[in-house]
């Protein structure tokens, strides 16, 4: 945790505005509440009611009210969102619930190094960390030429 860093215990019930450069934990109760920090996490037991302004938010529990997260947002298994999201990244894994709005906002352009003639591309890998069926063609010509 950071000096900054602000938690809403288990147990506790808090209303305001709030502004931090780290990390919300609500692992109790917020509202209502309005959230401007870098990261906004509601624990499997915290409730957040409210508006919030962040670059991440994870969530595990309830939120209800609207969240613009300028990175990304993790919805948990476990989540349950009334209101709106929005986020040009948004990750829902299965069993979040979401009755509102989800708003994928523009992404920024994603930066690759240039490859320039006579250097190896980066290497592709797939899910769980395997090579792709490309890559692994790649691998074996680069062998079989040695």
């Amino acid at each position: 945790m950071r000096a900054d860093d602000i938690v809403i215990g288990t147990g506790v019930t808090s209303s305001g505005n709030f502004t931090s450069a780290g990390t919300i934990c609500v692992d109790g109760v917020l509202k209502p509440a309005n959230v401007q920090a870098a990261t906004l996490s509601i624990s499997f037991s915290g409730e957040f009611h409210g508006e919030a302004t962040v670059r991440y938010l994870e969530v595990f529990g309830a939120l209800d009210g609207n969240v613009v997260a300028s990175e990304q947002v993790v919805l948990r298994a476990s989540a349950v969102v009334m209101g709106t999201i929005a986020s040009p990244y948004i990750v829902m894994h299965r069993g979040a619930t979401v009755c509102g709005e989800v708003k994928t906002l523009e992404r920024p352009p994603e930066t690759r190094p240039a490859v320039l003639p006579g250097q190896c591309a980066p290497a592709r890998v797939g899910l769980l960390g395997r090579a792709t069926a490309s890559l692994r063609k790649v691998l074996r010509l680069g062998r079989s030429a040695t």
